[in-house]
């Protein structure tokens, strides 16, 4: 399970070109904040 979460991570935070170079992580936390009005920024 460690290596696997290590694999998730990797892939998570790898920045994308189809994403305009953002992370899948950065533009989830992204799409969070904009379905909750109100939300203090996740960081």
């Amino acid at each position: 399970q460690e290596e696997l979460d290590e694999i998730a991570d990797s892939l998570n935070t790898r920045p994308r070109e189809t994403l305009n170079a953002k992370t899948p992580l950065e533009l989830y936390a992204e799409v969070l904040q904009k379905s909750v009005p109100g939300s203090p920024t996740l960081q």
